[in-house]
């Protein structure tokens, strides 16, 4: 089923892809827009916490739409960058060396629908930022790991090379995994070596981190056990060259009568 969604996906012009992952971006951008007379606010008071003086940080409306402006399009081109690294690197390992712009349209499909979702959910910092502040990275970690999970799932008959399928995904799994993972005991740390202790965040931080433990899990004994299993049979099989006899024609013509 996800083989068959892109491919369907893939057969609208690739230009598509590229407006999706641009809407998707700019949707996620909107509450840059909405919240920025806070976020200038938090600025003001940090500078005026350092400042002996009285400071006043101040932005117009020209300028927080710019700003915006900008998130959005560093958020499209970090997306755009990372995707053709990660197939640089793929290829380079020789896990694949086909199928890059069937790879490249479908991640920028996979990754409007983050930005459009997460974009979409975003609006709670709005109107319930605590809410939000308390959820939100663990939303996104979802989010990503099941979508990333789906475009891999669906584009790797077409993009991998079947003999290394699990080794790819082995690759990233692991890389994926081990930074979130550790990127959250960092940040867990930190809060608890803090005084005071922000006693709600230390708890948020700790269950993002078991959320982190619980996704590797689950795609461990199933999406990686899978693919493993897949790549060992693809390994079994071993496609011989033709040969030909002395007098240039096939060999089994040469025995052929004699029972062989």
């Amino acid at each position: 089923m996800l083989e068959k969604i892109f491919q369907k996906l893939n057969k609208i012009p690739s230009w598509v892809s590229i407006i999706a992952l641009a809407i998707g971006c700019i949707v996620q951008g909107i509450p840059t827009i909405l919240n920025f007379d806070v976020f200038m606010q938090e600025i003001t008071t940090y500078i005026q916490g350092l400042s002996t003086s009285p400071v006043q940080v101040s932005a117009t409306p020209g300028f927080k739409y710019l700003m915006a402006a900008i998130v959005i399009v560093i958020n499209y081109f970090i997306i755009e960058g990372v995707a053709h690294l990660v197939y640089g690197w793929a290829v380079r390992y020789r896990y694949t060396n086909r199928g890059k712009k069937y790879y490249i349209t479908s991640v920028r499909y996979g990754m409007a629908v983050v930005e459009l979702v997460y974009g979409l959910y975003s609006l709670l910092s709005v109107w319930a930022p605590s809410v939000f502040y308390y959820s939100s990275d663990a939303v996104l970690f979802v989010l990503r790991t099941a979508v990333i999970t789906f475009v891999y799932l669906g584009i790797k008959n077409e993009c991998v090379n079947d003999k290394f399928v699990f080794s790819l995904y082995n690759r990233l799994f692991t890389i994926y995994f081990i930074y979130n993972g550790a990127i959250w005991l960092f940040d867990l740390f930190s809060v608890l070596l803090t005084s005071p202790i922000d006693v709600a965040y230390a708890i948020y931080a700790a269950v993002v981190l078991v959320i982190v433990a619980l996704s590797a899990g689950l795609l461990y004994f199933t999406i990686y056990k899978k693919l493993k299993k897949e790549q060992e049979e693809a390994r079994k099989i071993i496609i011989l060259p033709p040969t030909s006899g002395m007098g240039g024609g096939n060999d089994s013509e040469i025995f052929r009568g004699y029972g062989l």
